[in-house]
């Protein structure tokens, strides 16, 4: 990884790797981009760098520019700093991302959102201004249309991308030229985005004269996170279109009596790419389920053969899993693929992850599921 560790401010001479320094780390906040210089190397991995306006020891286990400006991304601020050096890029874009994984990373976390739509599915009308009502029951139907886990598949899962709310805008410009055939209304009551912003501008308008004012301001406050999270995801898409080779998505799906968020980091292989084997894809899937924890599935699949390997944190979680291989390999099979399967026990940060930690990472025809 080209990760690069802090080790000190000057006037310090060079360390021992050992040695353990207590250093400020309020210069620097995560995902932030910083442009720096070699000063001094001291060691092979040992580097005196300019770093905006600090002079900073720092270890590095990958090669650094000799010469000129180079960018590097704050990582971790927490237990230790980690600036990761970058590849280059148009700095507009370094700047987008960077923006995009310090909000991503700082609102409402998807877990949160995942419960507060569970409760408004779920939650009677009282407090709600009548004239409000209709509106959101719209929502909750749509909410409560939602597949569960146990039926997902692909055709739900093309379903649930287009109720999300990702493409409304697209779906209002083709309804505007005429490309689709249905009312606005019916427009409406299949898209989540759609649902939402006309819930939140009819509780705005309804102002406080009607119902509980505490419950209003809690709906809105819950409305406005979820939009807000999805227009930071649609602008994270809408970067250097012409070139991109990846799609951010996140949806809810039910698991038992509550919703759950999908994300879903979708990778393409490069326009420009013509290395063999490129017209395969593989897969990521990271799970936080009730009664096995974290699960990490990788797969790789290259025409008829599909290579899919689980990764568990408790042993009889992977035990577990290995005992459904008979039935999954069958199922495989009927699908015509030739399968490979896996499963083992690794704990710590590999299986565990979210979508702005993985911004600007270049990873090879990637499709990540993280719930």
């Amino acid at each position: 990884m080209n990760e690069i560790k802090l080790l000190s401010f000057p006037p310090l001479p060079p360390l021992p790797a050992e040695t353990a320094l207590n250093l400020d780390s309020s210069f620097f906040r995560p995902g932030e981009i910083l442009q720096a210089r070699i000063l001094q190397q001291v060691e092979p991995h040992r580097f005196l760098l300019q770093v905006g306006s600090q002079r900073l020891w720092v270890e590095s286990r990958v090669p650094l520019p000799p010469s000129g400006d180079f960018p590097l991304r704050v990582e971790e601020t927490e237990p230790k700093v980690i600036l990761k050096l970058l590849s280059p890029q148009d700095p507009g874009e370094m700047r987008i991302d960077s923006l995009l994984k310090k909000y991503l990373g700082a609102d409402v976390p998807l877990e949160n959102l995942a419960d507060r739509l569970s409760l408004l599915a779920k939650a009677g009308s009282q407090g709600i201004p009548p004239s409000v009502q209709g509106p959101l029951e719209q929502v909750r139907s749509l909410l409560r249309s939602l597949p569960d886990l146990s039926a997902l598949h692909p055709d739900t899962l093309q379903m649930l991308i287009e109720k999300s709310g990702f493409f409304w805008e697209n779906k209002v410009k083709n309804w505007m030229e005429g490309a689709r055939g249905e009312t606005l209304s019916q427009l409406l009551q299949d898209d989540l985005k759609g649902l939402g912003m006309k819930l939140l501008a009819q509780l705005q308008s309804a102002g406080t004269k009607e119902g509980d004012p505490a419950r209003v301001e809690s709906l809105k406050q819950d409305l406005e996170s979820f939009l807000q999270k999805l227009e930071f995801y649609q602008i994270l898409n809408s970067r250097n279109p012409e070139q991109a080779d990846r799609l951010y998505l996140f949806f809810p799906f039910w698991l038992g009596p509550h919703l759950q968020m999908v994300e879903l980091n979708l990778s393409f292989p490069k326009r420009d790419s013509s290395k063999e084997g490129e017209d395969g894809f593989s897969l990521l899937f990271l799970l936080n389920l009730p009664f096995w924890g974290r699960v990490r599935i990788e797969v790789q699949v290259r025409e008829k053969a599909l290579f899919c390997r689980f990764l568990a944190e408790e042993a009889q979680v992977a035990e577990s899993i290995h005992r459904g291989f008979s039935s999954l390999r069958a199922h495989l099979e009927e699908l015509g693929f030739d399968p490979h399967l896996e499963a083992s026990v690794e704990g710590g940060e590999s299986i565990r992850g979210t979508l702005a930690q993985d911004l600007g990472k270049e990873t090879p025809s990637l499709l990540s599921i993280i719930i």
